[in-house]
């Protein structure tokens, strides 16, 4: 965005009158694929510190939108919109207070680094990963993720080859590895899930800002 035009944004959102205000925040919504990280959290902070001095209603829900739409950009995070705090909710519309109850929600603003999600999917060991259920030289239970499919329950160490394993959620000899819940089946099954599922999810999401992008792009 332009220097000129990124300025005039910055003094609309502040105008001591309400209508220009209101169609300042408008506008902002217009322009979110233009904006650049930096841009975008400036304008997320002066909405924000903007809103908790807001006294129209009608302004107010415009601000509080055009916060919502800049945190689609996933640059603004939680701790930038700190001013909604100032607000007092009790005095807002329910709609409005549930607004920015939802704003201040960390894992209700999409402000997760994907990029940092995508590249520790990409260092660690590829998948598909498998729940195996082993035995370890005791013949005691050992629930283990695997790079490999098992042959089924009861493979005995050493009778699987260690290199294969990349974690165990039970390990009883020594009681190396256990949880207080008894959920190794449970847990081994999310670890070898989420190898395939976090990185399909993180090219969702992508997928979906750039649609949301292009919409905005041609709003």
């Amino acid at each position: 965005m332009k220097s000129v035009e990124f300025v005039r944004f910055i003094r609309c959102v502040v105008q001591e009158d309400v209508g220009l205000r209101k169609r300042a925040a408008d506008e902002v919504t217009d322009w979110v694929s233009a904006y650049s990280e930096a841009e975008a959290v400036t304008l997320a902070t002066l909405l924000s510190a903007t809103a908790a001095l807001e006294t129209d209603v009608s302004a107010l829900e415009a601000q509080l939108h055009a916060i919502l739409e800049l945190t689609s950009t996933g640059h603004v995070r939680v701790e930038h919109l700190g001013h909604l705090r100032e607000i007092d909710r009790s005095t807002l519309p329910a709609s409005l207070g549930e607004f920015v109850t939802d704003l201040l929600d960390e894992d209700a603003v999409p402000g997760v680094d994907l990029d940092s999600i995508e590249e520790l999917c990409s260092v660690a060991t590829p998948g598909p990963w498998f729940v195996r259920g082993l035995d370890d030289d005791h013949a005691m239970n050992l629930v283990a993720v695997s790079t490999v499919e098992g042959a089924g329950h009861g493979e005995r160490w050493p009778g699987f080859d260690h290199k294969d394993l990349i974690a165990a959620t039970l390990v009883q000899h020594p009681r190396y590895v256990d949880c207080v819940d008894g959920r190794w089946d449970e847990n081994a099954a999310f670890i070898a899930m989420a190898r395939e599922a976090v990185p399909s999810l993180v090219a969702e999401v992508k997928r979906l800002r750039r649609l949301l992008a292009a919409a905005e792009s041609h709003h």
